[in-house]
């Protein structure tokens, strides 16, 4: 019983060879790669001008630093265009260090935190840091100097090379996919099955192996980045870039499908 209905959900949802779904596992896989590569590039297109951001520096210079820092936090929450306070991974801050500096001891490192803001809000540094040395002194708020001229045309030319790259070879992939599902739709017709249901079905198995190759990608990153003690992308800053990509990738490759398998049911008599 249950062979049987394992084969009959094979036939419905994977009509096509195992090699057109590889194929396409390992397409997203790939793109996927190109995306998460150029995160912080993306974000930077999307976001900067939305957000301005400082950073706090706190040091443990005081026996009750803890307590210092929570009246410094307290402070910052009575200012209504802070959005957020989030603090920097300590690995990350070693690692910019560590480029500069040989030896150091961890226990000197302040702890960093990035302050947002709403859209087009400003701190006044020198009031505010004012305040913060008050109570604790050596703390202090930072302007977060943002390098836009890095990000030049070359990084557009070849972001827009990728897009480029990446909807011709899903095109024709997909042209290929369906072309080969031809006999099938017509057979499928002839027994009466609704163009409906066979969109909904060979859609549903296409995803699939679609949600796994783009969600491979991502956890396969992520593990390299963990093993090899590498600076994260995957931070709190870039979360909304990766879910409005990984969504759009997703939207791409399901709407080209829909529209290929449309029409070519409407060329099947």
């Amino acid at each position: 019983m249950n062979y049987k209905f394992i084969k009959y959900l094979g036939i419905k949802c994977f009509p096509s060879n195992l090699l057109d779904y590889l194929g396409h596992c390992i397409f997203n896989f790939f793109f996927s790669l190109v995306i998460i590569i150029n995160i912080p590039f993306l974000n930077n297109i999307l976001f900067h001008e939305h957000k301005t951001s400082y950073i706090l520096l706190v040091p443990k210079i005081s026996n009750n630093f803890e307590e210092k820092k929570d009246l410094i936090f307290s402070g910052l929450s009575l200012n209504t265009n802070i959005i957020s306070v989030r603090e920097v991974e300590k690995k990350i801050i070693l690692e910019k260090l560590k480029k500069k500096i040989e030896l150091i001891d961890e226990d000197l490192v302040p702890e960093v935190f990035e302050v947002t803001l709403k859209k087009n809000k400003k701190l006044d540094l020198e009031k505010e840091n004012k305040k913060v040395d008050e109570v604790l002194q050596g703390a202090q708020i930072l302007d977060k100097k943002i390098d836009y001229h890095k990000y030049n045309s070359d990084n557009y030319f070849l972001l827009g090379f990728s897009v480029f790259l990446f909807l011709s070879i899903l095109v024709v992939l997909q042209i290929d996919f369906v072309k080969k599902l031809k006999v099938f739709l017509e057979k499928s017709r002839n027994f009466g099955a609704k163009d409906r249901d066979l969109l909904y079905n060979i859609s549903l198995g296409y995803l699939l192996f679609q949600f796994l190759g783009i969600f491979s990608a991502y956890f396969s990153f992520n593990f390299f980045e963990s093993n090899f003690k590498k600076p994260s992308i995957f931070t709190v800053e870039n979360y909304e870039t990766i879910i409005i990509f990984i969504f759009l990738q997703n939207m791409i490759c399901y709407l080209n499908l829909i529209f290929t398998l449309r029409y070519t049911l409407r060329r099947i008599f």
